[in-house]
């Protein structure tokens, strides 16, 4: 089955070693040095995560270069990147979640709206609940940067789930 038919019929899709073992160890070596750099930002969230990654490391647009092709295949050649985010979910200081969709965006304000609701901010961070018909044409691209096992926080999806 093709990336895109996995996309299509199950909502999700692997490419599994899209990242060398090499662009990992660099990656984190990058982000090391951001963290050390912006320590005192509000956008990083301890030890565990960020929002923002996008201003915090733009060169972070690097990790998507072995899926381009298949992005710009399923959103089209005007697609861009909306929003980047990292958590770390090490051993004995993860988390975990209910089921539930992600379909808030970050926006650089709240505006009165009909079509997008319920504005929140995240860590600095205005966010709003999209409509449908915006979800629709987007996709979460997701990168483990570490062995994923069952005991470490993997992400876990319903199958057809983004049909409804």
């Amino acid at each position: 089955m093709s990336w895109r038919d996995e996309l299509d019929a199950r909502g999700y899709a692997f490419h599994p070693a899209a990242l060398t073992a090499g662009a990992v160890a660099a990656a984190l070596a990058q982000w090391a040095d951001v963290c050390a750099a912006h320590s005192a930002d509000e956008a990083l969230l301890g030890d565990y995560g960020a929002r923002n990654v996008l201003d915090l490391w733009p060169a972070a647009l690097h990790l998507l270069a072995p899926v381009r092709d298949a992005i710009l295949g399923v959103l089209g050649p005007s697609a861009g990147v909306v929003r980047g985010l990292y958590f770390d979910k090490p051993p004995g200081r993860s988390w975990a979640l209910p089921w539930h969709k992600d379909v808030s965006l970050a926006v650089r304000e709240h505006r009165p709206s009909a079509h997008f609701t319920k504005p929140t901010t995240k860590a600095g961070v205005p966010h709003v609940i999209a409509p449908q018909a915006l979800l629709d044409r987007m996709l979460t691209v997701r990168f483990h940067l570490d062995a994923m096992t069952e005991t470490n926080g993997p992400l876990r999806v319903i199958p057809g789930s983004h049909r409804a």
